[in-house]
């Protein structure tokens, strides 16, 4: 049992951290701490019927996870629960010692104690492949995370910095966001002018205060809301002026 409990930590941490990796987000370590040990004590529910074993099991996921990701809930949810499950069935099958009860995976031997290697190295092989895409794409220097604050909400982005987008109304800077994912009031629009090679044309935008990362300092920003639905696979349109 206790060979069972630290295998479901190493599948707990392992499946949270490429969830996060995946949606570029940042999360508050205790929370992490805690959630990860607590999903040790899921090999108990092995002793329940499976469907309460399964119900139990969803809904401290989601629980957990939705006081982790916050806005990317769903994404998070769904990025957990297959690299978990996909985890499990490859190490449940590689393995006569392990054996797979209520979807919980369970060390049978010490022999089965290998399987705490395929954990760490499929993680190790998911931090190197992140690497190396953002050094071939070179994204790693341009891609943060930042949040917008008005009226006293705050809501998390992924931002990607453009050295092109320039754009200033009264000297402050203009951002862009799909308008779905503008998670704020539409109150007053301000309309903005921008030119592109063939036109000029109005873009409605929204005033906000802008944070990076861990950054005392706010930006008081325009934030223009468009259909395009994301760029370079961020969700907000930096400006060149925001350092």
């Amino acid at each position: 049992m206790d060979l069972s409990f630290l295998l479901q930590i190493v599948l707990g941490y392992t499946s949270l951290y490429f969830a996060k990796s995946l949606l570029i987000v940042k999360s508050k370590i205790y929370l992490e701490v805690i959630f990860t040990v607590l999903v040790g004590f899921s090999i108990y529910l092995v002793y329940l019927n499976i469907y309460l074993s399964i119900l139990i099991y969803f809904v401290f996921i989601s629980i957990f996870l939705l006081m982790i990701f916050k806005e990317n809930y769903f994404k998070s949810l769904f990025l957990y629960l297959f690299i978990y499950s996909l985890l499990t069935f490859i190490i449940d099958k590689l393995s006569i010692y392990n054996s797979c009860y209520n979807f919980i995976l369970t060390i049978n031997s010490p022999k089965g104690m290998l399987s705490y290697l395929f954990g760490p190295i499929f993680l190790i092989s998911l931090i190197l492949s992140i690497k190396l895409v953002d050094s071939l794409f070179r994204l790693h220097n341009y891609k943060t995370t930042c949040y917008l604050l008005k009226n006293n909400k705050k809501v998390y982005y992924t931002g990607y910095y453009d050295s092109g987008n320039t754009l200033k109304h009264n000297d402050v800077p203009v951002i862009f966001i799909n308008k779905d994912k503008y998670l704020f009031e539409v109150d007053k629009k301000i309309k903005v002018e921008i030119e592109s090679i063939n036109n000029q044309s109005l873009i409605d935008v929204q005033e906000c205060l802008l944070s990076i990362e861990d950054k005392k300092e706010s930006y008081y920003v325009y934030v223009a809301l468009v259909d395009t639905k994301d760029f370079n696979g961020c969700e907000i349109l930096l400006n060149a002026y925001i350092n």
